[in-house]
């Protein structure tokens, strides 16, 4: 879940999985010329980066989803932390107009190289 109080995004590491996995749910919310290039899961819930935005899922309790849409032009600065021997995680912090940061785990088998290069590029464009 996307936690805007205590800027967090679930408890656990994100690892990389087919967009398949989430595409019935999601591809109702795409636009038009919008394309889902990464797509990461953390227990139920998810985390896609399209060519517009970020799109955090959780799955609530009783059968419902919350969909929140991160466009890549609120986003002032971002950071990320690579994994390494002894952290086995990754780390991406983004800091957004008006709301404050967000941190963003992932597994060690993630390129943080290419999820940085695709906000740099998206964010400016």
């Amino acid at each position: 879940m996307l936690d805007f109080e205590k800027g967090r995004f679930h408890r656990y590491r994100l690892s990389e999985v087919p967009y398949s996995e989430f595409e019935s749910e999601i591809s109702c919310l795409l636009t038009d010329k919008e394309t889902v290039l990464f797509t990461f899961r953390a227990g139920r819930d998810g985390l896609l980066f399209t060519t517009k935005r970020l799109i955090a899922i959780d799955h609530e309790n009783r059968g419902k989803t919350d969909f929140t849409s991160i466009p890549y032009s609120s986003i002032d600065v971002f950071s990320v932390e690579t994994a390494g021997w002894l952290d086995r995680d990754a780390e991406l912090d983004i800091y957004m107009k008006g709301i404050g940061k967000f941190c963003f785990e992932f597994d060690n088998s993630t390129s943080m190289a290419v999820i940085c290069k695709h906000i740099s590029v998206c964010r400016f464009n």
